[in-house]
């Protein structure tokens, strides 16, 4: 094993916290300062800056928020070295336990948090126990347009968590009736609607991210007064043109505007929430709002909030009692733009009389955990897709699909890029698919993790069978089943078993879920291209005490399909199955250390 990663304790994590608070506090002793108090969701927060470089890159977009001196309830320390002459801390670990999303392998102190952001170089820190959180960039001037747009929404998101509330990826509109949050994945017509309601005379919460509370009843709250708009919607909105700050970004990105102080009268710190919106551009026709099923609301809020880093069960379980609370509708966007904010008055105004039909069907499935498949691929041009669509038909209610590149050299990418669902996509150069599993599992978002390789998939319902074991015995760090070879009949198209259900290796990684913290505890798999990573993976629960439960069906069909007809099970892996043999033997003597089959199975 190479991945020499471990648990940093959180003694450890308190003390980097305090080594880089004194960066800071030398920082603001070298380089003076100043202090600005804001109220964001019915809490006040306190920026205190070293140096004054960062001052009018952060502070724009929350001046809406912006209040006198007041005893803060939490306090943020922002700073940049080029302009202090003060460096921060190096960087406590290696290059591979961080993640793009943010989030630092190895560091999950309860009282510390800690990101570090690749696509702005920025740290956040927070000290849960003492209210403090530290923002750190190299040089002011390398904070990119769309960050002044957001800024510190890593740390806002960790605080309005402990406060009860919940940042949402989505826009928020209101009348006198109360306020709708706009939801969707990017490029749907969040900001496009929003900005056409602030246009008519409505109120406007934000366009990107807001805040929601639940108690004692739903409330959306203003975060940024920033908005964005793309390039070729600019001309739609001429009260707008002259607001753009990037005009540099034609072209490339959306423009950002800062919205305050043009439109003071119609931002709104807060209002009452009374339903969800998902907006769907439409070719031509009228402007609708149709009720949608709660499930789907669900899935769209779930899939939205994967852009905030230390997503955890938190946001995800906010989500499925928000919609339980707050009645869900699509947004049908004709033409027509003016008949957007006409739309949104219209359905506040039922709702609040009661007259807003809405389906308000809750499926059970609503509260069920995160889910990330991991798809690692090397030159899969043929199969991705339909490794992707696998993953989907298991229909299971909160599903995050990983895509990991190894470094195809034919059309992966291009077909990945085209496939009309929400996923995320991560490219390697010259890495081995065992590393592409590895980054799959530094990126996920989800509680619990599982593997698909491409020539296989799963049985019905797997993935809700596998995550319902680990959910009813939170001991349990990884539910597995039997895989069973399968060929393709050429006539009928259909799959045959072959065989008995194991022959194609028992504790296989696609063949099981996982708790993504079973990655922490029996680290990741060996990088190298030996065929069994996957028993060497599966050797570890016996030796670090891990508990794995079989589930006592098969949980894997593997297609034997590939060029030698054995679904990846030939000569080459003869040694791998020696040892998975000699693993299996070992735990039968010690099945006090390894769980039982739950499904009747005996220990």
């Amino acid at each position: 094993m190479t991945n020499n990663r471990t648990e940093r304790t959180e003694s450890e994590q308190i003390d980097f916290f305090a080594r880089s608070h004194e960066r800071f506090l030398r920082a603001r002793e070298h380089a003076g300062g100043d202090s600005r108090f804001y109220r964001v969701a019915d809490t006040t927060i306190c920026l205190t800056f070293a140096g004054d470089a960062l001052i009018p890159l952060i502070t724009p977009a929350l001046e809406h928020l912006r209040v006198p001196a007041a005893e803060p309830d939490l306090t943020l320390c922002v700073w940049d070295s080029r302009s202090t002459s003060v460096e921060m801390v190096p960087p406590p670990c290696t290059r591979e336990e961080f993640t793009d999303h943010g989030e630092v392998l190895g560091f999950n102190s309860r009282r510390i948090r800690f990101a570090f952001h690749w696509s702005d170089y920025t740290v956040s820190l927070l000290d849960r126990g003492t209210r403090t959180g530290i923002y750190w960039i190299g040089n002011a001037r390398a904070v990119p347009y769309w960050a002044r747009a957001v800024p510190l929404g890593t740390l806002l998101h960790w605080w309005m968590q402990d406060n009860g509330a919940q940042i949402l990826h989505g826009a928020a509109v209101g009348s006198g009736d109360g306020a709708v949050v706009i939801a969707g994945r990017s490029g749907r017509g969040k900001s496009t609607a929003a900005l056409s309601c602030l246009q008519s005379g409505l109120y406007y919460l934000g366009d990107d991210y807001v805040v929601v509370r639940l108690e004692p009843h739903p409330r959306v709250y203003s975060l940024y007064c920033a908005a964005k708009l793309a390039a070729q919607d600019v001309a739609h909105f001429p009260s707008f043109a002259d607001l753009v700050r990037d005009p540099e970004q034609a072209g490339r990105e959306k423009h950002v505007m800062m919205l305050y102080p043009r439109f003071e009268r119609q931002l709104v710190p807060g209002m009452r929430l009374n339903a969800i919106l998902l907006p769907r551009v439409a070719a031509g026709g009228d402007t609708t709002v149709v009720p949608a099923l709660n499930r789907e609301v669900v899935s769209a809020l779930k899939l939205s909030e994967l852009q905030l880093p230390h997503l955890d069960h938190r946001a995800q379980d906010f989500v499925t009692r928000l919609c339980s609370a707050v009645p869900g509708y699509t947004l049908v966007m004709g033409a027509n733009r003016q008949a957007t904010p006409v739309a949104v008055a219209d359905l506040l105004s039922r709702a609040q009389d009661g007259s807003a039909e809405h389906a308000g069907a809750r499926d059970d499935g609503d509260d069920a955990p995160l889910l990330s498949v991991i798809v690692a691929v090397l030159n899969g041009q043929r199969q991705v897709k339909k490794a992707v669509e696998r993953a989907l038909s298991q229909d299971y209610p909160a599903l995050e699909i990983v895509v990991v590149d190894a470094g195809s050299t034919d059309w992966t990418g291009e077909i990945v890029a085209r496939l009309p669902y929400a996923l995320r996509y991560f490219r390697m150069e010259g890495g081995t698919l065992a590393l592409a599993r590895n980054r799959g599992v530094r990126e996920a978002s989800g509680e619990f993790l599982a593997f698909l390789d491409l020539e296989d998939f799963w049985p019905d319902n797997t993935l809700g069978r596998l995550v319902d074991a680990l959910v009813r015995d939170p001991e349990t760090e990884v539910a597995y089943g039997s895989a069973q070879l399968v060929r393709q009949n050429p006539e009928t198209d259909d799959y045959e078993r072959i065989g008995r259900p194991s022959a194609a290796g028992d504790f296989r990684a696609a063949a099981a879920v996982f708790r993504k913290s079973a990655f922490a505890r029996a680290r990741l798999l060996d990088p190298s291209p030996a065929p069994d990573q996957d028993v060497d993976w599966f050797a570890r629960p016996e030796r670090s005490g891990m508990r794995a439960r079989h589930v006592g069906a098969v949980t894997l069909l593997v297609g034997t399909d590939g060029p030698d007809g054995s679904g990846g099970v030939t000569a080459g892996n003869a040694g791998a199955f020696r040892r998975l043999k000699e693993s299996l033997d070992r735990r039968r003597t010690r099945t006090d250390r390894v769980g039982a089959d739950v499904d009747g199975g005996t220990r």
